[in-house]
């Protein structure tokens, strides 16, 4: 997961910790074994990317399980580290959850995006990484299971609750995109 992608969703971090704490409530608080809160998440986990329209529509059953294991099998340290060094995550909502912690699910996120708009029907487009993730939080709040999630949260949609990246947050990347194209 490159920065620039990680800066997008640090930019979404409340909205996206709002999902995780709708859909994963055990991981916050739980006494059961980490074998019956993997269980549970999984469920959750295609529970919502159905809801929010990524299952089956952009990715399959099998390679989102593919993601899923390999999401609980990766080290997310360095991606922890950077966020705390540069800030772009909040403290508190760092490496919160007890399998599925909130770093894995987001990392989870940034893969389905960057797997599911390369599949085959993708290829002529060839999007870039963070085109894919911007096409990916724009699906997922014009889904229902956004709809939803706003039900649940009683929150109303606003910029500050939105999956879309703020101009600000957008703007930066791409600097950073210009001033990587313009060194070679």
């Amino acid at each position: 997961i490159d920065t620039n992608a990680i800066m997008l969703i640090g930019n979404i971090a409340p909205t996206l910790y709002e999902i995780y704490h709708v859909y994963f409530p055990w991981e916050l608080k739980t006494s059961d074994s980490e074998d019956v809160v993997e269980n549970r998440s999984k469920r959750a986990m295609f529970k919502l990317l159905r809801e929010f329209e990524v299952c089956p529509s952009l990715v399959n059953m099998s390679l989102a399980n593919q993601l899923w294991v390999y999401c609980l099998n990766h080290d997310d340290r360095h991606l922890v580290n950077f966020m705390h060094e540069y800030m772009i995550v909040p403290p508190a909502y760092n490496n919160i959850g007890t399998v599925l912690t909130l770093n894995k699910f987001l990392i989870f996120v940034v893969k389905v995006a960057y797997v599911g708009y390369d599949q085959e029907v993708y290829k002529e487009s060839s999007y870039t990484p963070i085109e894919r993730l911007c096409l990916l939080l724009e699906r997922m709040e014009l889904s229902t299971g956004f709809h939803n999630l706003e039900k649940k949260t009683s929150r109303p949609h606003t910029a500050k609750t939105s999956l879309i990246p703020a101009k600000g947050c957008l703007r930066n990347i791409q600097e950073n995109l210009d001033g990587l194209h313009s060194i070679d």
